[in-house]
């Protein structure tokens, strides 16, 4: 047995050349987001969902503009979503990636590549992600996950969260604008 000294040095020789090797581990900064859209007045709503910075953050709101189509107000509010998140962490390594989630294939498909969109709102979006990521030196990847259904799977939970509170805030602001004419009419009697 030796003594308390050498028992002690072990210890402090094993600590020092612990710390001397530091493991980097790779942030995945996750993005979901999901938009509800009224055809008849174009009115879209945005919900996401992102882990970053050690926290999870939800976003919601209607969008000022009016849109043409569900297709276009999903992938606005994809981009829209990975850019916050991307604001949102700040600071990011060598290695660290963003995966980007959809229940919209359209949405998805359009944002793999920097030229995606039909619309100029939607290429500049877009590029936009695309400059704000390679300036970072980060990987991505955009992925589908399935809407609409009740499974348990975390993925799942996050996508009805966003699809529920998009189309509830779509739906009150469809509301306010039906209500809105009419309350014109009264002020002017």
């Amino acid at each position: 047995m030796g003594s308390v000294r050498s028992t002690v040095d072990r210890h402090a020789r094993h600590k020092s050349a612990v710390s001397e090797y530091r493991v980097y581990m790779p942030i995945c900064l996750t993005v979901f987001a999901d938009a509800s859209f009224d055809h008849r007045s174009g009115i879209a709503a945005f919900a996401g969902w992102f882990r970053a910075a050690g926290s999870v953050h939800k976003i919601s709101k209607v969008s000022e503009r009016r849109f043409a189509s569900s297709n276009e107000a999903e992938l606005v509010a994809l981009c829209a979503t990975v850019l916050v998140a991307l604001r949102r962490q700040r600071s990011f390594g060598d290695g660290d990636f963003v995966v980007a989630k959809s229940d919209c294939t359209y949405a998805v498909e359009h944002l793999k590549s920097r030229t995606g969109g039909t619309t100029e709102i939607e290429r500049r979006m877009v590029a936009r992600v695309h400059d704000i990521l390679k300036d970072h030196g980060l990987r991505f990847y955009v992925r589908h996950v399935k809407g609409h259904t009740t499974l348990s799977e975390p993925r799942f939970y996050v996508n009805r969260w966003c699809d529920e509170e998009a189309r509830r805030l779509m739906r009150q602001a469809v509301r306010q604008d039906s209500r809105q004419p009419s309350e014109k009419k009264q002020r002017k009697l």
